[in-house]
């Protein structure tokens, strides 16, 4: 789907999950060509309304580079009104300082869990008293779709435990034209729910394995591990595309090579890396999960070898500044397109999350610290996202790394890390490479 944007628009590919930036020159051309113009038509209307005379290579190129990443269909369906993390189709555009809408948003949708992880950042397990209702969920959902929103990704504590309430939100998200996404633990993922999941629109799952069967049922609760494959296999069997989540701690750091290993047995896309954050339940096995800076350092030297060695059987991401670090130590790296961040972290750029109760903030760590913007009850989202001094807090660079000679790879790190380690967004990320 194309969405406008100041700068000129972007195009987010529903079956990939990227988002492509262009400028006003690029986006119309696509608007033309949609209004099934010929190529002649569109290169004289675009001289007439950019007062230049347009590069035909050029325009020809990108039809090329447009039938090479896009269907037709996804550059039909146009959004109300995503960036490449990879290929860019673009000239230079100038994105300001964030969207004029949410690419995604992440929504906690409750914080009932059928588990007690040990590393819980939400302490998650009972229901919240007041937790937004479906009719509630919907009414937003109708907001979101006006500001031409592309994705929904629903977790909690565990969105299956309220799974009546998630299947109602989802066909009536997709109806709309939403991209689903559903962050599980999988344990609960029979095949009746996975199947009426899939036919609810859902098409992508994340489901967290901490390692081995031994370390995952020590954090998560006994069986879980074995649940969570039976709950992987019926996903998969239904057509959701699976990605494995780990949070890497101390317990799992030699662990790295079992959880890729897992995922290519049980044929998934992927593997998501993020770094544990002590918080919640974390706060009270710290003696367990917390990791120095030195066995972080070789974590991420190792999941760039790991992503290098796998990069044509599954898809391995991990956190920011994990990147950052391989940047630093190969800078080979920050040429290729994966790694042109023009801003130090999407949320609040591109990316807003709802808590159970419908509190409005950036990131769900962010929420899960207790920061919130207003609340989608007494506040319209449309005016906290472009107008609040709390989103516009999250898009300013940080005070402390203001004139760094590192912003360029660094980028400050994560947000959330920062106010747990200082109480300060602004302030270092505690993996700062000044602090190394």
């Amino acid at each position: 789907m194309i969405r406008k944007e100041k700068f000129g628009g972007i195009i987010y590919n529903e079956d990939s999950g990227k988002v492509y930036s262009v400028d006003d020159f690029t986006f119309r051309a696509i608007e033309l060509k949609n209004e099934h113009k010929s190529d002649s038509v569109v290169l004289k209307i675009l001289e007439q309304e950019f007062s230049v005379q347009p590069d035909e290579k050029q325009y020809y190129q990108l039809q090329e580079l447009l039938a090479k990443n896009f269907t037709p269909e996804s550059l039909k369906t146009q959004r109300n009104s995503c960036i490449t993390d990879d290929e860019k189709i673009s000239f230079g555009e100038d994105m300001g300082s964030h969207f004029v809408a949410p690419i995604i948003i992440f929504w906690i949708l409750t914080n009932k869990c059928n588990l007690r992880c040990m590393h819980c950042v939400q302490d998650s397990g009972i229901e919240y008293d007041g937790e937004l209702s479906t009719v509630e969920c919907m009414s937003i959902i109708d907001q979101f779709n006006e500001m031409g929103v592309c994705e929904l990704s629903f977790s909690g504590g565990e969105p299956l435990s309220v799974f009546d309430k998630l299947i109602d939100i989802g066909s009536y998200s997709r109806n709309l034209g939403f991209k689903l996404s559903v962050a599980t633990n999988a344990v609960l993922a029979n095949t009746k729910r996975a199947k009426m999941l899939f036919e609810a629109g859902f098409g992508y799952a994340q489901v967290s394995i901490e390692g081995s069967q031994h370390l995952h049922d020590k954090i998560r609760g006994k069986g879980a591990f074995e649940a969570a494959k039976k709950g992987i296999a019926n996903l998969s069997k239904e057509g959701l595309s699976i990605m494995l989540a780990t949070t890497i701690s101390d317990a799992n750091k030699e662990d790295l090579n079992i959880v890729i290993d897992l995922a290519k047995n049980l044929g998934v896309r992927g593997v998501r890396f993020v770094r544990f954050l002590p918080m919640g339940r974390g706060l009270d096995n710290l003696d367990m999960f917390s990791i120095s800076r030195d066995d972080e350092l070789r974590i991420a030297e190792k999941l760039w070898k790991l992503k290098w060695q796998n990069i044509n059987d599954l898809v391995i991401t991990f956190n920011k500044h994990y990147a950052s670090y391989g940047m630093k130590v190969a800078p080979e790296i920050s040429g290729l397109d994966e790694f042109d961040w023009k801003w130090d972290c999407p949320a609040g750029r591109m990316r807003a999350t709802i808590m159970p109760s419908g509190e409005i903030t950036t990131c769900p760590l962010i929420g899960s610290l207790g920061l919130s913007g207003g609340n989608v009850r007494t506040h319209n989202f449309r005016d906290l996202w472009l107008s609040s001094d709390f989103f516009q807090k999250f898009r300013e660079e940080k005070e402390d790394c203001i004139g760094c000679k590192e912003w360029r790879i660094c980028k400050g790190g994560c947000k959330a890390w920062s106010y747990v380690g200082s109480g300060r967004i602004g302030s270092r990320d505690p993996l700062c490479f000044l602090n190394l």
